[in-house]
């Protein structure tokens, strides 16, 4: 993980740890989604690297409810991240 949890937590302004296995989690899927669209963090880490995977993390622990399978209901940007591993052919184990 590039951006550490307490940042991003500030950001957020969650001050509770309950939620830490969530937030990580969504860390990490926010660096990946960026890593997959060509971002890539640079050295030292670039602000509007950590800005753009804290605000993507918020959004998602901030919309994180149950959505209808229709895919127009879905949070703004989830599509992109459902396309994106479309193209990567990263699928579920199918049941």
């Amino acid at each position: 993980m590039i951006c550490a949890l307490a940042d991003v937590k500030a950001y957020m302004q969650v001050t509770d740890d309950g939620d830490d296995a969530l937030i990580t989690t969504l860390i990490e899927a926010a660096e990946g989604y960026l890593a997959d669209a060509g971002i890539h963090p640079g050295e030292p880490v670039d602000a509007r690297y950590a800005l753009a995977v804290s605000a993507l993390t918020l959004h998602w622990y901030d919309n994180r409810q149950a959505v209808d399978t229709n895919l127009t209901d879905l949070p703004l940007g989830l599509r992109q991240v459902i396309n994106q591993l479309k193209a990567k052919g990263v699928r579920g184990s199918e049941a």
